[in-house]
């Protein structure tokens, strides 16, 4: 990946912590308890190939992890504080599948040629 990607993916992932932050703390239609489990897994596996193509330098480790589930802890945290929201330790557990699901996607996604260049010879 050249600088000028790894630019525009950091900004991705600014953009969706964003987003992600006021969907989970704004006051939008409460979703039922599998659809808002669904987001949760896919809004985070999103979240953890944003952060592994941000860096590319550094494979998807425990640094990544733990930055993305420490993410997921102040949502919720911050959740338990409005007046519409609520924590959940299930939210948590959907969050840490989403996470947990995209190193299981990786082989696969060595193969696509659009993001391949994340695991060239340059970035490990």
């Amino acid at each position: 990946m050249n600088a000028l990607q790894v630019t525009g993916v950091r900004l991705l992932l600014l953009a969706a912590l964003i987003v992600i932050s006021w969907g989970a703390l704004g006051d939008g239609a409460a979703m039922d308890g599998h659809s808002d489990k669904l987001v949760h897994v896919l809004a985070f596996l999103g979240l953890a190939g944003l952060i592994d193509f941000a860096f590319p330098r550094s494979a998807f480790d425990w640094r990544k992890i733990a930055l993305l589930l420490l993410y997921g802890i102040a949502l919720e945290l911050a959740q338990a504080h409005t007046p519409e929201r609520v924590a959940s330790v299930f939210d948590l557990l959907a969050n840490a599948a989403g996470i947990a699901l995209y190193p299981a996607l990786i082989p696969v996604l060595r193969h696509l040629p659009l993001i391949r260049a994340r695991w060239s010879a340059d970035a490990p």
